[in-house]
């Protein structure tokens, strides 16, 4: 009995050493380094499209950033004021990064991208926090805003 304690308690230790707050520390660095570098990788688990109800994702869908490359792999739910025959691709699409400005508060970094693709020109609000959970609003001219709610991928926030 006493040795099945021990094996326990050992099991949930942190395999790293260090304390919470240092933690907290090293991902806050490895975010900002993420960020500063311009190659990142957020998934994102639910929409929320202007003037409708929230849609958890049980899809992969991520939007990445790299360098001034896009990949957008994000779903579209909203109204479509003018879109090519068929609904095109939305926001699905690889594109080229026009402008790129960060700002950052307390906990929390602020970028505005401009991205343009073959059928429209976005712009994405993003929020990252120090944990890594992130914030997306698109804004389109031919689409209505939306919102996403995800995180940046492990392989962002691991040692490199």
């Amino acid at each position: 009995m006493v040795a099945c304690l021990a094996i326990l308690s050992c099991a949930s230790t942190d395999p790293s050493g260090l304390s919470k707050a240092e933690r907290q520390q090293q991902q806050a660095m490895m975010v900002q380094k993420a960020l500063l570098d311009r190659n990142y990788t957020i998934s994102v688990q639910s929409a929320h499209p202007t003037g409708g109800a929230p849609i958890n994702l049980s899809s992969p869908y991520s939007l990445k950033v790299n360098g001034d490359t896009v990949v957008s792999y994000l779903p579209f739910f909203g109204r479509a004021y003018s879109v090519p025959y068929g609904g095109g691709k939305g926001l699905n699409f690889t594109g080229k990064v026009i402008s790129y400005e960060t700002s950052r508060n307390k906990k929390e970094y602020n970028i505005k991208m401009g991205v343009d693709s073959d059928e429209d020109q976005y712009i994405y609000y993003i929020d990252v926090y120090e944990n890594g959970r992130a914030v997306i609003l698109v804004a389109s001219k031919n689409r209505s805003n939306i919102t996403f709610y995800g995180e940046m991928d492990d392989q962002n926030l691991s040692a490199k």
